[in-house]
């Protein structure tokens, strides 16, 4: 996550008023997002099911000074996507209703790194390993083939004695 659309922030007086709130109530639950988070996260039931169990996830709004910090840590990443200089790649959902597409093809655009990669795969969501087996070796064997080109760009420079 490294942005939050105006599709996707809290409503209209919500959002000028967590600051306050978080400083009065700052345990306070927010309804932050809209929506149940891994409903709109986890395609397949049973790997829901399985983040669910965890008890350290929870299905509660964020409290208050959480979502303000989180919304303070996404404007600072974008005022700072251009510092990213090292290859990057970078995997969204295209139907994924928790992270907007947009912030990341935001990302790619600004980056100040010269080998920059995005994919975005249509029908998946917010998790990709929630997604059916085949999407998910998809995009795995994606970030493998990736990796693998850059390794033995690499190998090959370090062999004709480049940096």
């Amino acid at each position: 996550m490294c942005g939050v659309s105006p599709r996707f922030k809290p409503p209209w007086p919500l959002e000028h008023l967590l600051a306050a709130a978080a400083a009065v109530v700052p345990t306070w639950r927010v309804a932050f997002t809209r929506g149940n988070i891994p409903e709109r996260s986890f395609k397949v039931d049973w790997k829901r099911a399985l983040a669910l169990a965890s008890p350290r996830r929870t299905t509660a709004p964020p409290r208050a000074a959480t979502a303000l910090e989180l919304l303070r840590v996404c404007r600072e990443l974008q005022r700072r996507f251009e510092e990213v200089q090292l290859p990057l790649l970078v995997v969204h959902g295209a139907e994924d209703t928790v992270c907007d597409p947009a912030c990341v093809e935001e990302l790619c655009r600004r980056a100040g790194s010269k080998d920059k990669t995005l994919r975005i795969y249509p029908g998946m969501w917010h998790q990709i390993v929630g997604e059916p087996e085949e999407n998910v070796e998809k995009v795995f064997d994606d970030i493998i083939d990736w990796l693998k080109a850059r390794a033995t760009a690499t190998a090959a420079g370090a062999h004709h004695g480049e940096q």
